[in-house]
């Protein structure tokens, strides 16, 4: 797993970039096309060569999973069955505020936030993840990982207001 250090809320994950992550094991995180709301503070020191942040398993050979991806571009925007759509470029060695709301039927919108505020949204295709072990750090097969700091991962079995992750956010600014 991650070491701790400082974070920007108490303390942090630190992951090295090469064999650091943290399974959650099998537990009741949102699954299937139910709607949910991943949001954590992240500071990344370097722009990596394409790095999952957060994976949620897919159902079947359609790779409907859903993962938060930091771009070799440095880009962090979404994976969806098999697409990735980039959508922000935050700043290098400075904490940032990100996730995605997906509401789930019947409009299967996802949304992507930087430091509380909407940064794109769309519809890109449907979502059937599995009640399995979801990855933080690392992708599924761990054959690419996370470099910087992690803190306040939050995820939320439902699809939170743009108001709530405004608050959610400045409470832990």
């Amino acid at each position: 797993g991650s070491q701790w250090t400082t974070g920007k809320v108490g303390g942090a994950g630190n992951f090295n970039g090469s064999n650091n992550y943290v399974s959650t094991g099998v537990n009741n995180l949102p699954s299937g096309t139910t709607p949910r709301s991943v949001f954590l503070w992240i500071n990344t020191p370097i722009t990596p060569p394409g790095y999952e942040v957060i994976y949620f398993g897919g159902a079947g050979a359609a790779y409907q999973g859903i993962k938060m991806v930091l771009s070799t571009d440095g880009t962090i925007g979404y994976w969806i069955s098999g697409t990735i759509h980039s959508a922000l470029i935050p700043s290098l060695k400075t904490w940032h505020f990100i996730g995605y709301v997906f509401a789930g039927p019947p409009t299967n919108v996802i949304t992507v936030y930087l430091d509380g505020v909407t940064w794109t949204s769309g519809n890109n295709g449907a979502v059937n993840t599995v009640n399995s072990s979801s990855v933080i750090g690392a992708d599924a097969g761990l054959y690419q990982y996370f470099p910087g700091l992690m803190d306040e991962v939050r995820v939320y079995n439902r699809a939170l207001s743009a108001a709530e992750i405004m608050a959610l956010y400045n409470a832990t600014k």
